[in-house]
C-alpha cells in the first residue's frame, strides 16, 4: 500500500509518458488482434506473443517516464527482461514463416533463449538491487548507478538482436524459394532498423 501511495504521490504525466502510453496501447492492440485471430498460424501466434511482451517492455518505460522518484529506477527490471523474450519470439516467427522446416532446432532456440534471459535477469537483479540510484537529466528518468552490468546486458540484447533480426531472417530468405521470402526480408529489415539505434545507444549510455 505504501508502495502504491509512493508512486501516486510522485506521478507526473508529461509528453514522454504520454507518448510511451500511446506506443504501449498500440502494441497491446496489435497483440490482441493477432492472438485472437481464428485459425492463426504458428508464425502469427509468435508475432502476437512478441508484441505482447514488447508492450510489457514499454510498460517499464512508461513507469520510468511518469514517476519522479528514485524508486522509478526499478523500471529496468521490466525493460531488461522483456526485451529478450520479445526478440526470441520474433525469431520464432522467422522460424515458422511460411513453414517450420527445423522444428527441433526452433524448439531448442526457444528454450535456450528463455533460459538465458531468465538467468541474465536474475544476475542483473542481484547486481543492482541495492546499488545507488541516479537521475539522467538528458533522458528525464531514474536509473541504477551500475554501468558495468548495464553495459553487459546491453551487449546481450545486441547479441539476441543479431540472431533474431539478422541470422534467422537471412537464413530463411536463403532457403525459402517462394514469394514469401520477400516478406521475410522486409520484416527482418524492419525489425533490424527499429532495433539498431536503441541497441547502440543503450550500450553507449
Amino acid at each position: 500500500m505504501n508502495f502504491i501511495h509512493l508512486i501516486i504521490s510522485h506521478l507526473h504525466f508529461n509528453f514522454l509518458s504520454f507518448g510511451t502510453l500511446l506506443a504501449m496501447a498500440f502494441l497491446v492492440f496489435l497483440s490482441v488482434f493477432l492472438l485472437t485471430l481464428k485459425n492463426k498460424s504458428r508464425s502469427t501466434l509468435h508475432l502476437g506473443i512478441a508484441f505482447l511482451f514488447l508492450s510489457l517492455f514499454m510498460l517499464g518505460y512508461l513507469y520510468a517516464a511518469a514517476v519522479y522518484h528514485p524508486i522509478a529506477a526499478y523500471h529496468r527490471y521490466f525493460t531488461t527482461f522483456w526485451v529478450l523474450p520479445t526478440i526470441v519470439h520474433i525469431g520464432l516467427w522467422g522460424f515458422n514463416y511460411p513453414e517450420n522446416r527445423t522444428p527441433r532446432f526452433a524448439k531448442g532456440f526457444a528454450i535456450g533463449g528463455w533460459v538465458v534471459a531468465i538467468i541474465a535477469e536474475i544476475f542483473f537483479i542481484i547486481n543492482t538491487y541495492s546499488v545507488p540510484k541516479k537521475f539522467h537529466f538528458t533522458g528525464h528518468y531514474w536509473d541504477f548507478d551500475a554501468e558495468p552490468i548495464s553495459k553487459a546486458f546491453g551487449l546481450l540484447i545486441m547479441l539476441y538482436s543479431v540472431v533474431g533480426f539478422i541470422v534467422i531472417p537471412a537464413w530463411k530468405v536463403i532457403i525459402t524459394k517462394t514469394k514469401e521470402r520477400w516478406s521475410i526480408l522486409q520484416m527482418g529489415l524492419g525489425f533490424l532498423v527499429a532495433a539498431t539505434v536503441p541497441n547502440i545507444t543503450n550500450v553507449l549510455s
